[in-house]
């Protein structure tokens, strides 16, 4: 008898995108190469999560050899596998399906980690990930920043939360206030979410996102990783200023 395949949990990175909003700087260089403090984003958030995971997956599109070239086949003794997006307009949730599809080639149990790799976070929010991958594997997670500022609040989804504390909905740059908690682009997603990924459409309409996949996982429960911790999108030049 077969034993049961070991569940692996992947980390998954968003490298396809543009970035237009920090050109010039990223008409020669993909966003996720941009470097702080001498490390370039997506290693730090590959450092970031890199105990949590058996393997990375890169979903790659502009200037994505550059990528490949700079991280190469490992990191940190990790096994890196590059998946091309093929419609980078097409969303986060299209660049996870894509994922999804390369990870399921030799793993037919897994869960994943993804990462927007265009922000910075600090430790805690990692921190809470880890106890929740312990205490709730089977269940999915957002982590989200408690915002002080109230000003900075209509810039980000705000994240809504149920009359038990799960996630509910998410508001993109409200106008008026309805949460005090951002999403930082930070989710775990157990195998049982990850079957529920819309099969991919070739004549597509609309972009996909992330947060569609946490409304289709509402039912079961998808907790809320909250901390007042760090966080730093990187969106234009002058972001790279203050960091």
């Amino acid at each position: 008898m077969t034993e049961p395949q070991k569940i692996v949990n992947v980390g998954v990175f968003l490298a396809a995108g543009r970035g237009q909003r920090l050109r010039p700087i990223t008409d020669t260089l993909p966003k996720p190469l941009v470097k702080i403090n001498n490390k370039s984003l997506l290693e730090q958030n590959m450092l970031d999560i890199w105990e949590f995971c058996d393997f990375f997956v890169v979903v790659i599109s502009w200037l994505g050899e550059k990528i490949i070239k700079q991280i190469g086949e490992s990191f940190e003794g990790k096994k890196v596998i590059y998946v091309w997006q093929a419609n980078p307009k097409g969303g986060t949730l299209d660049a996870l399906r894509t994922a999804s599809v390369e990870i399921a080639k030799n793993n037919s149990n897994y869960n994943c980690i993804v990462c927007n790799s265009d922000e910075l976070r600090g430790k805690e929010f990692y921190d809470k990930l880890a106890n929740h991958m312990t205490l709730n594997p089977d269940k999915s997670a957002l982590a989200v920043k408690k915002e002080l500022d109230q000003t900075k609040l209509s810039q980000f989804g705000v994240v809504l939360k149920d009359s038990s504390g799960f996630f509910e909905k998410i508001v993109e740059k409200p106008q008026t206030f309805v949460s005090d908690l951002i999403n930082i682009g930070l989710y775990y997603f157990p195998f049982s979410a990850l079957t529920k990924i819309p099969k991919h459409k070739i004549a597509k309409t609309k972009e996909e996102y992330l947060p569609d996949l946490l409304n289709l996982s509402k039912e079961e429960g998808v907790f809320l990783l909250e901390s007042e911790d760090f966080y730093r999108t990187i969106t234009s030049p002058k972001d790279l200023e203050t960091v």
